[in-house]
């Protein structure tokens, strides 16, 4: 008896799950495209932050350029990709780009601390830029109509 009250209530969630399914694809292609506007206004500040947090990456700026923009770029493919052969291709791509990245720092003399923090401030610049943008303060009192 049980099973055919599971097989009707699969039935009945299966619009959901795909409406969920669908919801969760229009989110991560919007933030896809949302980052790739953004991309220098994201790398600026990331770089802002990463000279003032690990003074040290100043004397590296080709490491920086070039780590930078590889990483974004390979997030929004990230982003972007679809079917399993693709996802899993870039699941291979984004590990072989971290050990290189990781090596390029430590033979630069960075300590993992160092390449850690990097890293963070470049989520932390990712999430900054790609976030909801910041409200308009209200000013208390009366509004004009509208407003």
């Amino acid at each position: 008896m049980a099973a055919p009250s599971v097989q009707v209530l699969l039935r009945v969630t299966e619009p959901f799950r795909r409406l969920r399914e669908g919801m969760v694809r229009f989110a991560v292609h919007t933030t896809a495209a949302h980052l790739e506007r953004h991309v220098s206004r994201t790398l600026q500040r990331w770089v802002q932050d990463l000279h003032r947090r690990v003074p040290r990456y100043a004397l590296f700026p080709e490491l920086v350029d070039r780590w930078g923009p590889q990483t974004l770029a390979l997030l929004i493919r990230v982003l972007r990709a679809e079917g399993e052969e693709e996802k899993r291709m870039l699941r291979e791509e984004v590990h072989e780009h971290a050990h290189r990245v990781a090596a390029q720092q430590l033979r630069s003399g960075f300590s993992l601390e160092e390449i850690l923090q990097a890293m963070g401030l470049l989520r932390t610049s990712v999430n900054a830029v790609g976030g909801v943008p910041p409200r308009r303060a209200v000013r208390p009192g009366p509004h004009p109509p509208g407003h």
